[in-house]
């Protein structure tokens, strides 16, 4: 008497993770899941190593992530140090493998660890599009697709910048809040378990860009009240019982997530304590580093940017980025070799609708997991609202897996009703773009037409 009843655990792993148990993958699950990260694997992975030179803000990484490796002061000092961090062990993970055989160039090296992070954003987003959906491979392996085959998600897979290992790492701390809230449904409270992994991402991704921080409000909003959110409440019902309901669990995911954000990003700096020594001197340094991070984000130049646009413009792919740019002649023809950092418009016009019609609808019909997906991806974005300089559409970057969900959602709606003109229609559009574009997401060398056709002058924005 008194003691709180728990649902009975699945048997099994789900059991013991404290999460619903989902129907297994079949083997032609796993072949067609293989086969799709191969494909994701070849794309981001082919001359990895081009341009072989640093290109765009790899000026400012690739030195970055070197200093750590040889021990000496980052210059880079606009952004916290884990992301550089990552980058150097990917570099020395690539110095490794030359040592067992392989023959990385040094360009090359210094992209393993966007190109592994980039592979592993795929294989996430296939995870969570599994469990969101309840176990329907068919969604999972569609948003697989529609991310591995993502403009914007190959290019930050090709150069050593810090929005890839960002995106991976939101991703992480997205998932363990799903699973926070399949722990929380199903009792037996294992669900601050998930709570501290989504912390923890939520700290590393803090640790590599401030921005990370806007994942982390997100993830906690989302653990603090999607699991009391069900059928029988009316939105009345679910704001007046906050303080019986929410106060004592927001109280705790704070403090998680406070003390995870924290030493992490403090862990970060030991680099630097290791190099500088333990001393009020090293301290003093790393608040000037902060003072200059501050700045640089009110700095009146940051406006002057040929590619910065303000938030609401970044899910229409209205002005892209263009990393790389390299006209030349060979023998008297007109060439050009280019990296463009913009969405696939087929899979992000359609994609946003989608989304915010799940989150519509969600709300509608209290349907938790697509309440999540629409959370997750404005909550990440619509942050940027309160940035005073603008940006790049490159930090949406961590909305990619869920415009990806809302799309495989509506192409297996599709396949459900039968409309198959539609559901190819659609597939085939993002397909052959993702074909005649790749050229200008790993900067093959095309013709100058080439590039005039797919970016004609009426599309100003676009160059």
């Amino acid at each position: 008497m008194g003691q709180k009843k728990h649902k009975k655990q699945p048997a099994g792993w789900a059991g013991i993770l404290g999460i619903a148990a989902l129907e297994r993958l079949k083997l032609r699950d796993w072949l067609l899941l293989l086969l799709v990260l191969l494909f994701a694997g070849f794309v981001r992975g082919w001359r990895l190593g081009f341009p072989d030179r640093q290109y765009f803000d790899e000026c400012y990484y690739v030195p970055g992530a070197i200093s750590y490796i040889e021990h000496t002061k980052d210059k880079n000092s606009v952004h916290p140090p884990l992301g550089k961090i990552q980058i150097a062990v990917g570099m020395r993970f690539g110095t490794l493998l030359n040592k067992l055989g392989f023959n990385l160039s040094e360009y090359t090296r210094w992209r393993v660890t966007v190109f592994t992070l980039g592979l592993l954003f795929v294989l996430l987003t296939y995870f969570l599009a599994y469990r969101v959906s309840g176990g329907k491979t068919d969604i999972a392996l569609a948003a697989m697709f529609f991310t591995s085959v993502d403009f914007m998600a190959v290019s930050l897979s090709r150069i050593s910048l810090l929005d890839m290992i960002v995106g991976f790492w939101m991703l992480v701390g997205y998932i363990f809040a799903w699973l926070y809230l399949e722990a929380k449904a199903e009792g037996g409270g294992r669900e601050m378990y998930y709570a501290w992994g989504s912390a923890i991402a939520c700290g590393i991704t803090v640790a590599c860009k401030w921005n990370g921080l806007f994942g982390g409000l997100t993830s906690f909003f989302i653990m603090l009240f999607l699991p009391a959110f069900s059928e029988k409440d009316s939105l009345k019902e679910h704001f007046r019982r906050f303080y019986k309901t929410y106060l004592k669990t927001a109280v705790k995911l704070a403090l998680i997530f406070a003390v995870s954000v924290t030493a992490i990003y403090a862990a970060s700096f030991i680099p630097r304590f290791n190099m500088q020594g333990y001393s009020a001197r090293t301290i003093r340094s790393i608040y000037k580093d902060h003072e200059r991070m501050v700045k640089f984000r009110y700095d009146i130049k940051q406006l002057n940017h040929r590619y910065l646009s303000k938030f609401y413009t970044w899910p229409f792919c209205i002005r892209p980025v263009w990393m790389h740019w390299d006209p030349c002649k060979v023998n008297k023809v007109k060439m050009v070799a280019g990296t463009i950092c913009i969405g696939s418009i087929f899979l992000w016009w359609p994609g946003f609708v989608f989304t915010l019609e799940m989150l519509y609808l969600g709300l509608k019909e209290r349907t938790r997991g697509w309440i999540f997906i629409g959370c997750c991806y404005l909550g990440q974005w619509i942050f940027w609202a309160v940035s005073t300089t603008g940006g790049f559409i490159y930090y949406l970057i961590p909305g990619v897996p869920f415009l990806a969900y809302a799309m495989a959602n509506a192409v297996y709606d599709w396949s459900e009703e039968k409309s198959y003109g539609v559901l190819f229609l659609c597939i085939g559009l993002i397909a052959v773009s993702f074909a005649l574009y790749y050229p200008f997401l790993s900067s093959i060398l095309v013709y100058r037409s080439y590039f005039e056709a797919l970016f004609p002058p009426f599309l100003h924005s676009w160059r």
